[in-house]
């Protein structure tokens, strides 16, 4: 038997196109039919829907965004957390399907809002944390009423809180959507229908679609001055710390109850920074080199090193010097070290002025 079909006729055959397609938009827009007795037609559309690659652009968006909290006015702590399992944010959305699922509006990809995990993390908070008028939050007259603690870092409706929550995306290449079903053995006594259920029940099994992978989490602070800073740090990392315990014990989304939406944290939230310049060959070999000098090495083993620490650029040899002050300390300031006075006095020397100057910045 053959179903009314919901699509137009150019849309036909479009499933080529599977490799290329926002998966929001396949959820949404491509449903053969919505025939109540085609019980196929939303399984397919699942399956078709978890298959679909992750966009090329995907990965040069994600650097952009990792970039953007990198260069926020107020430092960014940042985690890497990994999915246990399963897990489905947004799982009531509207959708052609009786379930839905939170994608990236322009790239299709699985992520959790930023407003999830802030109220996960102020939920948390408020059960668990031991001072009950500092960390309360009670619902009275149609507004939220919270604890002092509650309501500097998560706020109130009358104003935002300390800490920002950013939406926590997908590492390009560590993420996939998985096909899922949850089965009602009793509709007609969840729908109110008032029959018992009973055993004789046709369960209906409805597909929805899942995610899993590694995630970034990130937060913030809201503008504060250079004064308070200090201490908004110390909210900030208790913030991160409440989410990282929220997410690995509570989990986020929808079916937490049954293990959905947990994660793992290798490392703890740390401050998010550019990553160190590149730097020369002759850097990286002078580097090198260093690590196997000491206090009583040869003066022209030393003197080698100092030829070469000329050939580096002006910001290359402050930037040296700042890496490896401690080391240099140990080998060109120790007082018992037998070459500080040869090098002193070589001062002059054409293969040890170098090295002079090296004593001079240090």
């Amino acid at each position: 038997m053959k179903y009314p079909s919901t699509r137009r006729e150019s849309l036909q055959g479009l499933e080529k196109a599977l490799s290329t397609t926002h998966p929001g938009l396949w959820l949404d827009k491509f449903i053969k039919t919505t025939d109540k007795e085609d019980t196929e037609a939303k399984t397919a559309l699942v399956e078709q829907a978890a298959e679909i690659a992750e966009p090329r652009a995907y990965g040069a968006f994600f650097e952009r965004y990792r970039q953007s909290l990198i260069r926020a006015p107020s430092p960014v702590y940042a985690a890497e957390g990994e999915a246990l399992g399963r897990f489905v944010v947004g799982l009531g959305a509207t959708s052609v399907l009786e379930t839905s699922i939170t994608l990236h509006r322009t790239y299709g990809v699985p992520y959790i809002p930023g407003s999830a995990l802030k109220g996960l993390a102020s939920s948390y908070a408020a059960t668990l944390l031991v001072d009950e008028k500092k960390w309360s939050r009670k619902f009275d007259g149609g507004k939220t009423k919270r604890g002092d603690y509650q309501k500097a870092l998560f706020g109130d409706t009358e104003q935002s809180g300390l800490i920002v929550f950013y939406d926590a995306l997908p590492l390009p290449g560590k993420y996939r959507l998985d096909k899922d079903v949850v089965t009602v053995h009793h509709p007609e006594y969840y729908q109110g229908k008032g029959n018992p259920p009973a055993d004789w029940d046709s369960p209906t099994p409805i597909p929805f679609i899942t995610a899993r992978g590694r995630f970034l989490f990130a937060l913030g602070l809201n503008p504060v001055t250079k004064e308070d800073l200090p201490e908004a740090l110390k909210w900030l990392g208790l913030a991160a710390e409440l989410l990282r315990l929220a997410l690995r014990e509570e989990g986020v989304g929808a079916k937490t109850t049954i293990g959905y939406g947990r994660f793992k944290f290798e490392e703890t939230f740390e401050e998010l920074k550019p990553p160190p310049p590149k730097r020369s060959e002759a850097y990286e070999k002078l580097s090198s080199a260093l690590a196997g000098l000491g206090w009583n090495s040869q003066p022209h083993e030393i003197a080698r090193r100092s030829e070469a620490f000329s050939t580096l650029s002006e910001e290359e040899k402050r930037a040296f010097i700042e890496e490896h002050r401690e080391k240099l300390k140990g080998i060109l300031g120790n007082p018992k070290a037998p070459n500080t006075k040869v090098l002193k006095r070589a001062r002059d020397s054409s293969g040890l002025r170098q090295l002079a100057e090296w004593l001079d910045l240090l």
